[in-house]
């Protein structure tokens, strides 16, 4: 029985011993399976997701919730001298399903677009990748 306890004990710490970015991406992954198999096998995912997995799918639904809701819009100094305020979308999509489906379709973080030329992936360009 110990034995078993250290086993999920040294798993489930790997999974954590992560970086955020990598823990967006496999949590996605998590979510958007469970998602789909939610009506036709809840019982059988239920025995089959680790805890971890489901933390990592509730990870990944508050961070995408949080950014559909709350950081959608851009605001930038535009116009002839900078005057101006404008306004953009930074997010197409407003429901968290396809924002995760579209990060869960990331391959790794090597693949996900530097937005801000700081040659580093952080949370916010996999979630504006995942509106994309």
């Amino acid at each position: 029985m110990n034995k078993i306890i250290y086993v999920l004990l040294i798993i489930s710490s790997s999974v954590f011993a992560s970086t955020d970015e990598q823990r967006l991406l496999e949590g996605c992954k998590q979510l958007v399976s469970l998602h789909k198999n939610k009506t036709d096998q809840r019982v059988i995912m239920e025995f089959v997701m680790s805890p971890s997995d489901t933390l990592l799918a509730g990870y990944c639904l508050g961070m995408v919730q949080s950014f559909v809701r709350y950081s959608t819009t851009k605001f930038y100094r535009c116009g002839t001298s900078n005057n101006r305020i404008c306004e953009a979308k930074r997010c197409s999509k407003t429901d968290w399903y396809s924002v995760a489906k579209g990060i869960s379709s990331i391959a790794s973080i090597k693949s996900v677009d530097d937005l801000n030329d700081d040659n580093r992936t952080d949370i916010e360009e996999i979630l504006i990748q995942g509106c994309n």
